[in-house]
């Protein structure tokens, strides 16, 4: 729990007060509060502290703290749709790793594994593919096919070819695949780790529109994560098997599954952007119920919140549905002048966002 992670930072950093002729222990404690400002979702804030802790530590030439500030720099910007910026820190990561280890040590080959993930992050799978390749033929050779870094490595490669589960490869498929057999032998039945293993697996098979087997996927997550502490990857699963649901007609078994990702998100406090786009969900399909009052509650209080989150690709998929009942409902001038609101919110913003903001503009031609 974060609350949690917040107490204990508390308590390191009092105790490293007391350590004045000791910088090298407050910069790593540094790092400890960056990763759990990214991991809060406060990416800039999360970017800026470890940032900062580069500039440190890289005057008192520590050069093992650098390079853990520079991986929770990585996380911040990848995490915070900044992929350039990513790229730049995965290179630097690699250059520093083949400089001070080799190219046969297992940090290497991991930052071989970040820095195709950062290539394939900027619109560039042909750079990464070589990469990836000599990523997986180092693994093998040190630590073994079936192994936990070789699982680790290839859910990164599926999750690279499956941005968003928007669209995925039978690649993909086949690395995620992988990963499961490896988990479910490494790991006990309700381990995390085997959990995001059989949720990359639903992105990926969502992705190539395998709804069915996307949900039996998901499925199994969920009851992994119902037993673990974290509420956050049993939100998010929620969300995204109602949204399998949706998409293919099934909002009867959908329409639960939003309430209660609704309910996980909101009682954490710390999930809004799940809970907003659980109530898009429930609007959409009570849309599609003809429940039009009900439908323009959820919509409009997705919007609220999805705005005030600062989560532009959600808020304009609310306002695009909005906007397509209130048509449907006589009120053409309306629902197009919001349309037209989501096409601007969209300007600007990282893919997918180009795509939707496509989408939405040919919808308001025909209208």
């Amino acid at each position: 729990e974060l609350k949690v992670a917040d107490d204990q930072l508390l308590i390191a950093r009092a105790a490293v007060s007391r350590i004045a002729d000791n910088p090298r222990i407050a910069l790593s404690v540094d790092i400890v509060g960056g990763s759990i400002e990214i991991e809060r979702g406060a990416h800039g804030k999360g970017a800026e502290i470890c940032r900062r802790v580069v500039d440190a530590a890289t005057k008192l030439a520590a050069t093992d703290i650098v390079t853990d500030a520079r991986r929770c720099l990585y996380d911040a910007y990848i995490n915070n749709n900044e992929p350039k910026q990513a790229l730049e820190i995965a290179r630097a990561m690699h250059d520093e790793s083949m400089r001070t280890l080799g190219p046969a040590h297992p940090q290497t080959i991991q930052d071989l594994s970040t820095l195709a993930s950062a290539l394939a992050a900027n619109g560039d799978p042909a750079a990464a593919k070589p990469v990836w390749d000599e990523a997986f033929a180092g693994i093998a050779r040190s630590e073994g096919s079936d192994s936990i870094d070789m699982m680790n490595a290839l859910h990164d490669f599926a999750l690279a070819e499956s941005p968003g589960a928007a669209v995925s490869t039978p690649e993909a498929l086949d690395a995620i695949q992988r990963a499961v057999a490896i988990a479910e032998k490494r790991f006990p039945p309700n381990n995390p780790q085997r959990g995001a293993m059989l949720e990359m697996l639903a992105g990926a098979q969502s992705g190539l529109q395998h709804h069915e087997e996307a949900i039996a996927a998901y499925d199994k997550a969920i009851a992994v994560y119902e037993k673990l502490d974290d509420p956050s990857p049993l939100a998010r699963s929620l969300y995204n098997e109602a949204d399998e649901l949706k998409a293919i007609n099934h909002c009867d078994r959908a329409m639960p599954l939003y309430a209660r990702a609704t309910k996980v998100a909101e009682e954490t406090g710390k999930l809004g952007q799940i809970a907003g786009a659980s109530e898009y969900g429930r609007g959409a399909c009570l849309a599609a119920d003809h429940k039009w009052d009900d439908a323009q509650t959820a919509l409009e209080h997705s919007i609220t919140q999805l705005d005030a989150l600062g989560a532009p690709l959600f808020a304009a998929q609310s306002r695009w549905e909005l906007a397509d009942e209130l048509i449907t409902r006589g009120q053409r001038a309306k629902g197009l002048a919001l349309a037209k609101e989501a096409v601007a919110q969209l300007k600007g913003q990282p893919p997918p966002a180009d795509q939707l903001a496509a989408q939405i503009s040919a919808w308001i031609a025909k209208h």
